[in-house]
């Protein structure tokens, strides 16, 4: 009995001894500025015992006196920290200076690139209202260009990198997110909250490791992440804005103003009227601007949760965006979910990643905006319409009686446009799909092997209706004579589908503590797939619009200008196209004690594009860096980075006309269906096949400078180069193709 009355109170008192060496350890953790660290993970070194910081900075968490504590953040130089005796400990996050960026196919610590690679994180970005994720980057990097050709919320960017590279193929980047090759113009789905970083690559260092597809740049996109040992960690962001249209710098005539004009002219409506009369009708002084336009309204709210544990780590996300524009009938709306999954075997040899995406928006438009149209584009109208023409909910005529308002073009233009913007659908939809998987495994302490698969799929609708009740309705059938059934209904659907498989064997080795090499070798292959049709129905039933159901039997018909015609025969089309492309590379890069390195890339290109010799390209490049910061006679400088770099070499476009499908079978002869007599399908040549086509290619020489003093709190970029693009696409006649053909036959 004494026996375990003795144990139990050995028990107790280890009991006691425990509870009494136990502390709660408070604190804050900022940046060198003295700001805050919000989300920073604050963990007790060889346990899951961990917590993250709050909006201040602050902490709370439980350890002993013989615990270590970590503190890390993205970004942030990690640091260890004894607890000791101590209850509250305060910490002063630094910035890495050694950042990791993304570069091709592999990572490397930034002072270590020969490459001129320009990086945008998040949180430069993430108070930016854009509906398109690429948006944002204007501004931001040096010699990238983004322009929008309308401010439909939304709408497709044309983006150029250090300039022009060609003049009828594609002048656009390659964009990469998290290493599935994604079509630039369906950015419109992404959800920029979930994007972590963008690597704008530049040179011929950089881009020649892409190919044929480099040579106009390529941005890098990666998503966020969870982070081992994180505990469950859940924040929502959402946000809420006006847009206004800015006060257009053009005097505008009031109906007053105008009214005397044409009497002094003696046109239009002015004329002939007295000052008492000009006086009555000056009280309708209409703004069409505030017509036509509106104060646009956005949107944004996100959900987060990400968690750790000692092998894996998992980031989900729910978005939902909604923009409604200043231009009435524009708006964009906006789904995504996404889940990134990363693990690690116990003895962190085989690493693992998941991500998928799941995105779906719809677009409305207003018909003819942005286009070059002069008579259908509404931005033009709200400027030249007249202060006197009255506005109403349908437009403020009879449905195709633009004559029995006026005879200036200008007040029928307000009208039309006016009628199409309120009566009229312009719609997409688009459902995307981004998905990936990948591993890797050491075979040993200085090889590596990997394989990514990913694939980008998307579907999209597009809607276009004239409401037959419409100004424009009844016209749409016959140019000229009015049948029994007006309007237009447009409808396309298409499919695309993108694969890529990639293999690699990566070696990375360091000899004698000074030198350090590390190379890699691939094997990729991309497969895409667009399938898509569409039909176009002249004349509906407005007691049915716009159900869809209310299309005209094609067998009715009708007497037009004296002839028994079907007018209301639809118009069919559908299309599939293939492209693939297969590729092997590899890539070496040496450095020296990190005050010099050396970096090359050759690559090897078949496009199935091309034919006989010229279906394959080789494209390379080789790049030096100079570290002067780490010279001995910097020793004492500001500089923490100083660094001299240069680089020369090729990459290549396979793509012969702007867009990812454009001119895919150039090089032969094909035929297709148009339309010919009463509207029936007929087969006609539309395109001679150019069998010698190559690939565009472009040389690019860079030399720059990457400076950073006192801790990199200034820090910048300088960059000169010079680009050619030889083989350049150019159409040509057909007559000018023939005379040539003769003339080298003869």
């Amino acid at each position: 009995m004494k026996t375990k009355l003795n144990g139990i109170l050995t028990l107790f008192l280890a009991l006691v001894v425990q509870i009494a060496i136990a502390q709660t350890v408070t604190g804050k953790v900022t940046d060198a500025s003295g700001e805050p660290v919000l989300g920073a993970t604050v963990l007790v070194k060889g346990s899951s015992n961990a917590t993250t910081t709050d909006f201040d900075g602050n902490y709370s968490i439980s350890a002993v006196a013989t615990d270590i504590l970590v503190y890390s953040f993205a970004g942030y130089t990690p640091q260890e920290v004894p607890v000791g005796d101590r209850n509250a400990i305060n910490i002063v996050m630094e910035e890495a200076l050694d950042a990791v960026v993304v570069v091709g196919y592999r990572s490397k610590v930034q002072k270590t690139t020969v490459e001129a690679v320009a990086t945008v994180d998040i949180e430069q970005i993430e108070d930016r209202s854009n509906a398109s994720a690429l948006q944002n980057l204007q501004g931001l990097v040096p010699g990238l260009n983004i322009a929008t050709g309308s401010g439909q919320p939304g709408v497709d960017s044309t983006i150029i990198l250090r300039g022009y590279g060609s003049l009828t193929g594609n002048v656009e980047p390659l964009f990469i997110i998290d290493g599935i090759p994604v079509d630039e113009d369906n950015f419109r789905s992404i959800n920029q909250n979930d994007i972590a970083t963008y690597s704008v690559l530049k040179d011929a260092a950089a881009t020649a490791i892409y190919g044929n597809r480099g040579a106009n740049g390529v941005i890098l996109i990666t998503t966020k992440r969870g982070r081992q040992n994180q505990p469950l960690t859940i924040r929502y962001q959402s946000s809420f804005g006006f847009t206004d249209l800015q006060e257009p710098n053009i005097n505008v005539m009031s109906t007053s103003q105008i009214l005397q004009y044409q009497r002094l002219y003696n046109v239009g409506e002015g004329a002939g009227l007295t000052d008492a009369e000009i006086a009555t009708r000056g009280q309708l002084n209409v703004n069409w601007l505030e017509a036509f336009y509106r104060t646009g309204t956005a949107q944004s709210h996100n959900l987060s949760i990400s968690s750790g544990s000692e092998n894996s780590s998992s980031f989900t996300s729910l978005g939902y965006f909604n923009q409604e524009g200043i231009l009435q009938n524009s708006s964009i709306q906006r789904f995504n979910l996404r889940n990134n999954f990363n693990g690690n075997s116990v003895d962190k040899k085989f690493r693992y990643a998941t991500n998928i995406s799941l995105n779906y928006s719809e677009t409305n438009a207003a018909d003819g905006a942005g286009s070059g149209s002069t008579f259908f584009n509404p931005f033009t109208s709200a400027l030249r319409a007249l202060p006197y023409l009255p506005v109403s909910a349908d437009g403020g005529i009879t449905p195709g009686d633009i004559g029995a308002i006026t005879a200036n073009d200008a007040a029928n233009q307000v009208y039309v446009n006016y009628n199409s913007l309120l009566m009229n659908i312009d719609q997409e939809q688009e459902v995307k799909i981004l998905a990936s998987v990948n591993g890797s495994y050491d075979l040993n302490d200085n090889l590596t092997v990997g394989i990514i698969t990913g694939l980008d799929m998307s579907t999209q609708k597009r809607l276009e209706t004239i409401n037959p009740n419409s100004i424009l309705g009844p016209f749409q059938v016959d140019g000229t004579n009015r049948p029994a059934f007006g309007g237009r209904q447009d409808e396309d659907y298409r499919r695309e589908f993108r694969f890529n498989n990639q293999a690699s064997l990566q070696y990375s080795n360091v000899f004698n503590e000074k030198h350090t090499v590390n190379a890699g070798a691939y094997v990729e292959y991309n497969k895409s797939h667009l399938y898509g049709f569409g039909f176009d129905q002249f004349g509906i039933d407005s007691r049915l619009y716009p159900d869809g159901s209310g299309f005209i039997d094609p067998s009715v018909q009708e007497t037009i200008g004296g002839l028994l015609i079907n007018p209301y025969l639809p118009s069919l089309s559908s299309f599939k196209i293939d492209e693939g492309l297969f590729s092997y590379f590899a890539n070496a890069d040496y450095d020296y004690d990190n005050k010099y390195g050396l970096s090359a890339t050759v690559r090897r290109d078949a496009s199935f594009r091309f034919q006989d010799d010229n279906q394959w390209g080789t494209f390379y490049s080789i790049g030096a860096r100079w570290n002067i910061e780490e010279e001995d006679f910097m020793e004492d400088s500001v500089f923490n980075l100083l660094k001299l770099r240069a680089s020369h070499g090729t990459s290549g476009n396979q793509r012969i006309v702007n867009g990812e499908f454009a001119g895919a079978n150039l090089i032969r002869s094909l035929y297709g269906v148009g339309s010919q007599y009463d509207n029936t399908p007929g087969t006609v040549v539309n395109q001679i096949g150019v069998p010698d086509l190559r690939w565009e290619l472009i040389t690019q020489t860079n030399v720059g400078v990457d400076f950073g003093v006192w801790k990199n709190r200034l820090n910048g970029t300088l960059d000169v180069y010079r680009k050619s693009t030889s083989d350049l696409y150019q159409s040509a006649p057909v007559r000018q193709l023939m005379q040539l053909a003769l003339s080298l036959k003869t």
